[in-house]
């Protein structure tokens, strides 16, 4: 497991990160918020609690990004990342704004310490960060606290990071499938 700060990673690179991660956040959290109120108002789910419902979409989406990763499977020649990749972890990433925003941590976040992130460093294997990540999903299930979901929200950003991906990419992909997903609901999804 991720106990530690990778020594060699410099303050100005923290600062720089927990800038684009909190930027994110910020600039996805409303945006989320419309698609969860959208689908709550179209389903008609006021009265619903979503919280344990959405914990279950954000691990199975992890996984379903994790399996596009294809890193793991020792047993097959082909393990490189598929396309699908981005769009796995972007939806990776609803979940996990929706799950925030389900804790009003949307309201908390810009107030909230920023926490000692564990960064995506040659020291730590890329299944460590992904034990990581599941790991912290976890205890943001359990605490239901604006600070276990910023430690999630960046060991995710840094498990995608490991995969290729910045944080441009990542807001661009998320983009582009709320999008979709608003049109899905349109269509009876």
């Amino acid at each position: 497991m991720l106990r530690k700060i990778h020594s060699r990673i410099g303050l100005e690179e923290r600062d720089m990160f927990h800038e684009q991660s909190g930027a994110l956040a910020e600039k996805l959290f409303p945006i989320q918020r419309q698609l969860d109120e959208y689908i709550v108002e179209k389903k008609k789910l006021h009265h619903i609690d979503l919280f344990d419902s959405k914990m279950i979409a954000l691990k199975t989406e992890l996984y379903e990004a994790i399996n596009e990763w294809r890193g793991f499977k020792h047993w097959s020649d082909n393990r490189k990342p598929t396309e699908n990749l981005l769009e796995e972890l972007s939806d990776t990433l609803h979940f996990i704004l929706s799950v925030g925003i389900e804790q009003e941590v949307d309201q908390l976040y810009a107030e909230c310490p920023k926490p000692l992130i564990r960064y995506a460093s040659d020291d730590f294997t890329t299944m460590e960060l992904i034990d990581e990540t599941d790991r912290l999903i976890n205890k943001f299930k359990e605490e239901k606290h604006v600070y276990a979901w910023h430690l999630m929200f960046e060991q995710f950003l840094q498990m995608a990071k490991r995969f290729g991906y910045e944080v441009h990419d990542l807001y661009e992909a998320y983009l582009n499938k709320n999008q979709i997903n608003f049109d899905r609901q349109d269509n009876g999804y």
